[in-house]
């Protein structure tokens, strides 16, 4: 004897399924997101003096930044760069606790007489920068 399906649940079997709304949740977490950075001002950090002409720097001489994140503790990648030249670049990471900080290069420099540019990049995870120019003093 050959078993068959018959009656009305053989029939609910062919049918095509039917489709209810979705009931997923909301997702309770964000996806981690990557922080975004700002560059407030970039500043020469040596013996200034000030001329008839402005204000002039002597001697070694490095920079500071002051850098803003949308995160606590964030990190990222940084390079200054002097008259072009990249003169320093690495890693740095804002104190866990806050959003903000004041960063200096960690090379001292000792520029010629007359006027320079320096930048501050934020290389990773986005890209930002700022610049400063400023001269140095006549030495003769």
């Amino acid at each position: 004897t050959t078993n068959s399906r018959s009656g009305p649940g053989a029939a609910e079997l062919l049918k095509e399924p039917t489709t209810k709304p979705a009931t997923t949740k909301p997702a309770t977490t964000k996806p981690a997101e990557s922080a975004s950075f700002s560059l407030a001002y970039v500043r020469v950090q040596g013996s200034s003096t000030i001329k008839d002409a402005g204000t002039c720097y002597t001697g070694t001489l490095n920079f500071g930044v002051g850098v803003d994140s949308t995160k606590a503790g964030a990190s990222f990648s940084y390079q200054w760069v002097f008259d072009g030249d990249v003169i320093e670049s690495g890693q740095d990471r804002l104190p866990s606790g806050s959003r903000s900080d004041y960063l200096s290069s960690k090379r001292l420099i000792d520029p010629p007489d007359g006027p320079h540019t320096v930048t501050y990049r934020i290389t990773s995870p986005v890209s930002r920068s700022e610049s400063l120019s400023f001269t140095m003093c006549p030495t003769s």
